[in-house]
C-alpha cells in the first residue's frame, strides 16, 4: 500500500502562557485546554486528506477560543459533507468558519479572530487555501516553495511594488488584512487559493503558524526536511525545537504531510 504520512505538533513556546494555535489533522483537533499537541497517522494515497492550522488573535483566551471554534466548525462541516457523500468545498468551509468566529465574538462581546491555512489533497493533487499569514509550503528536491499568500499590509505593499513600483514599503505594518472573524457586511472575506499541484513521491507539504517561520530561517528548514534519514515525526519535532531555541516568542504549530 502506498501511504501518505501525516504529523501534527503544537507547542506553547517559551513566552506565552497559553497556546492560541489549533490544528485539524484529517479529523483530529487539539483540545481547547491543551498547550501541547502531537498527532501522527498514515493513510492510503487514494484517500482524501484535509489538514489545517489556525492561529488565534484577541489576547487572553479569546484567540485560543477563536482558533478552536474555527477548526471545530471545519470538522463539523467536513463530517456533514462526508455523511452526505459529497466532496467538501474548502471555500465554503472557510465561509462557515468565519461565521462561527464572528458569532462567537458577538457572544463574548470581544474582538477576536484567527488565521487559517487549509491543505486539501485529493486524486494525487494538492491545493492550499488561506486567510492571514499562517503559511503553507511544498518541499521538493531541495527547494521550499510557499504556496499561500500572506494577507498582511507589508506583504500587500511588496506585491504592489513588484507589479508597478512607487510604494514606500517601510511605512507598511504587519497588520493582517484578511482573517477569520470579519463580518461580511463590513468586508468580503476572500481566501487566497494556490495553484493545484500534482504531487510527486518524496514531496513534503508543510503548514505552519508564524511561530515557526518568524523564528527559523528557510535554509534551516530545508536542511531538516531534505534529510531522508530522519523520520517525519522527528523532523517536525526538530523544527519545533529550533523555534524554541531561537526564543520561542510565539506559539509554534506545524503539520507535515509526506507523499
Amino acid at each position: 500500500m502506498e501511504c501518505i504520512e501525516i504529523v501534527g505538533i503544537s507547542n506553547v513556546g517559551k513566552v506565552r502562557t497559553n497556546n492560541q494555535d489549533n490544528l485539524y489533522c484529517n479529523g483530529v483537533i487539539k483540545d481547547l485546554e491543551d498547550n501541547t499537541f502531537i498527532y501522527k497517522t498514515k493513510v492510503d494515497k487514494s484517500e482524501r486528506v484535509i489538514c489545517a492550522i489556525a492561529d488565534g488573535m484577541g489576547g487572553l483566551r479569546y484567540g485560543e477560543e477563536a482558533a478552536y471554534y474555527a477548526v471545530c466548525t471545519l470538522k463539523k462541516y467536513i463530517e456533514k459533507k462526508n455523511e452526505a457523500g459529497q466532496i467538501p468545498s474548502v471555500r465554503s468551509a472557510i465561509k462557515h468558519m468565519n461565521k462561527s468566529v464572528c458569532k462567537l465574538a458577538k457572544k463574548k462581546n470581544a474582538i477576536m479572530g484567527s488565521t487559517v491555512t487549509v491543505l486539501k489533497y485529493v486524486d494525487n493533487k494538492i491545493a492550499m487555501y488561506n486567510l492571514g499569514d499562517s503559511k503553507g509550503f511544498l518541499y521538493r528536491d531541495g527547494r521550499l516553495f510557499q504556496m499561500t499568500t500572506d494577507h498582511t499590509e507589508n506583504a500587500s505593499m511588496k506585491r504592489m511594488n513588484d507589479m508597478i513600483g512607487g510604494f514606500d514599503e517601510g511605512k507598511a505594518k504587519n497588520t493582517l488584512t484578511q482573517h477569520l472573524g470579519i463580518e461580511e457586511d463590513e468586508f468580503i472575506v476572500e481566501p487566497g487559493v494556490s495553484e493545484v499541484v500534482a504531487v510527486q513521491k518524496g514531496d513534503i507539504v508543510m503548514l505552519t503558524s508564524d511561530g515557526l517561520t518568524g523564528m527559523v530561517e528557510k535554509d534551516v528548514m530545508i536542511g531538516i526536511l531534505q534529510n531522508y534519514q530522519i523520520p517525519l515525526e522527528e523532523k517536525a519535532k526538530i523544527l519545533i525545537d529550533k523555534a524554541v531555541e531561537a526564543g520561542g516568542k510565539d506559539n509554534i504549530s506545524i503539520i507535515l504531510v509526506e507523499m
